[in-house]
């Protein structure tokens, strides 16, 4: 399974007892109970949890299907039995150092070279692995987690396999289309396994169109040859096309100047960062210009203390992470084959394809104090805070409350 780096040792309740050290023993009560096992049992009577009556539930007549008025593209979702998305939250051991993990400054993007087309399609990429009894800290599980996960696997198989053999009927086994699941089988030394490739939503989406992208020449007419006297900047460039586009009144602005300006949102909020503010070892963001200034959006990767995590902090304050807790969903792409055929087009163009996505709506790193320090009932039937935030004035545990409690209500 994964390798794993030991957390530093600190005074947080976060830290004990959760890495592949033996779970200790008291002799008068039994087996010491960790954060991890208290956090993985807090999750299977949680709201969501991938119990046998949830897992039941799911629906496969009329699966996947087009949702494009909610989700806007036209690939096919799976919903539940009220029609909504399907959501399934499990949690996992991810794998920073993955076959399939891409959490680095330029999330696995080609070195070929960046431009609109690439950055339309980043993605952050995380590679999940099913909790196992095989597993080094195994001991720290409760046994139902260990059904759930195993159920968990079961149920995704059969949803791929119900799909595949529905469209594959009739279909010669040399002319099926090509799939592209999001299940990985994975071989390492004498082990092999298979695992998640989660997919965050896209990084980049305030993006001009490509035709836009690709008119970067600045125009000048020949009359006008010589008359600045100084070499005009990209942005100069742009500011003068949009000014000149703003004469030309609605038909010629393209609704506001389209989409090829810096993205929309308060620039000065502490949380809203751009292409220019990544990690940039290799130069490759300095080269995108205008499009640096593009907004890089946050999917919902928290800590163990419910901090957001930024993309651009993924390779230092995911280094050490090992258990989380995710919520995804899934979709289906299917791609016809080309009609007209050519003896050097591949498989994928020849037979149409299929491709499986797994995306990530929220992924909170375990153990967390969210299930370390529940909200409980006094006497008297009213909630509040754990012993631990007693001390604290009626306003800091009023926030505290909100904030460790709000993604598992």
């Amino acid at each position: 399974m994964p390798t794993y780096t030991p957390p530093a040792e600190t005074d947080s309740p976060l830290s004990p007892l959760t890495s592949r050290d033996p779970t200790p023993v008291d002799n008068e009560t039994g087996p010491t109970k960790t954060p991890l096992y208290r956090c993985l049992q807090a999750y299977m009577s949680s709201s969501g949890a991938l119990t046998a009556e949830v897992c039941d539930s799911v629906p496969f007549a009329n699966n996947p299907r087009p949702m494009s008025i909610q989700m806007g593209d036209k690939a096919e979702y799976w919903a539940d039995k009220d029609g909504d998305l399907l959501v399934f939250k499990f949690p996992a051991i991810l794998d920073v150092n993955g076959m399939y993990t891409r959490i680095g400054p330029y999330f696995g993007m080609p070195d070929s070279g960046l431009d609109v087309g690439v950055l339309r399609k980043a993605r952050a990429h995380f590679e999940l692995h099913f909790l196992s009894p095989e597993d080094e800290e195994s001991d720290q599980y409760p046994e139902e987690v260990l059904t759930m996960s195993a159920r968990f696997f079961d149920l995704l198989s059969a949803l791929i396999t119900d799909v595949e053999d529905a469209r594959n009927a009739g279909v010669p086994d040399s002319a099926r289309a090509i799939v592209s699941p999001f299940m990985r089988a994975y071989s390492r030394a004498e082990e092999d396994f298979y695992v998640l490739l989660v997919q965050s939503d896209l990084l980049f989406r305030d993006l001009p169109s490509e035709q836009q992208a690709s008119s970067i020449v600045p125009r000048v007419k020949r009359g006008d040859i010589g008359k600045s006297g100084v070499l005009i900047s990209p942005s100069k460039a742009k500011a003068a096309k949009r000014l000149a586009m703003m004469g030309q009144g609605p038909s010629g602005s393209g609704g506001n100047g389209g989409n090829g300006g810096p993205s929309s949102g308060n620039p000065a909020a502490p949380d809203v960062l751009r292409i220019r503010d990544l990690h940039d070892p290799l130069a490759r963001y300095a080269g995108l210009g205008p499009l640096r200034e593009t907004k890089v959006e946050i999917p919902e990767v928290r800590d163990g203390h419910g901090v957001l995590i930024h993309p651009r902090d993924y390779a230092e304050k995911l280094a050490g992470a090992r258990f989380v807790e995710v919520e995804v969903y899934i979709k289906l792409w299917s791609i016809p084959a080309k009609l007209k055929k050519d003896v050097n087009m591949s498989d994928r163009d020849r037979f149409g394809s299929r491709n499986y996505q797994m995306i990530l709506r929220r992924m909170q790193l375990l153990p967390c104090e969210a299930y370390l320090k529940p909200k409980i009932l006094d006497p008297k039937g009213k909630r509040k805070a754990s012993e631990d935030a007693e001390d604290q004035s009626p306003a800091k545990k009023n926030v505290f409350e909100r904030e460790a409690f709000a993604m598992f209500d």
